[in-house]
């Protein structure tokens, strides 16, 4: 067995999340140009492209909601996960909206579900039916709230 030397790289590597690259926190090799780049090399770019529009999705929809409910973080401890929610049902919270809010909303989770989220969609995401199900669930039931795809976006980055 041989011994595992550590490298400059590695120690670079500790404390290196998703949400980090995403946000710009990171420096090379580990910034959003260089995750691009693998995953483009690895056939993923759907993945990036997918939580690209989530979080725009989530951006629209905090600035809505947040004139009728207050968004808090919730999150597992210690993890910084970049997305704003709030725990419970949220089943038919699009009924709060105005009818251009609600629109506007649906319009944008129509284009990201049709693009990575049905079957045999352009960009289709590898991810599980139970995670799809429940999203387009939720969807269906006019839950228009800004962590709508958290659970697949949880689950897309893995490769």
């Amino acid at each position: 067995m041989y011994p595992l030397r550590k490298s400059k790289s590695m120690d670079m590597a500790r404390g290196v999340s998703l949400y980090g690259i995403l946000n710009g926190e990171t420096t090379p090799p580990y910034a959003l140009r260089d995750f691009e780049a693998f995953c483009r090399a690895e056939h993923a770019a759907e993945n990036l492209d997918f939580i690209h529009a989530a979080l725009q999705y989530r951006c629209m929809a905090v600035n809505i909601y947040a004139k009728y409910c207050p968004l808090q973080e919730s999150q597992p401890a210690g993890r910084k996960s970049g997305w704003t929610a709030v725990g419970g049902n949220h089943h038919g919270s699009g009924n709060m909206l105005t009818d251009i809010e609600r629109d506007t909303l649906k319009k944008q989770l129509d284009d990201i579900v049709g693009m990575y989220l049905v079957g045999r969609a352009y960009r289709e995401l590898n991810i599980s039916d139970r995670i799809r199900k429940g999203v387009l669930e939720e969807i269906e039931h006019q839950n228009y709230h800004p962590a709508i795809f958290e659970p697949a976006v949880q689950k897309a980055p893995v490769i």
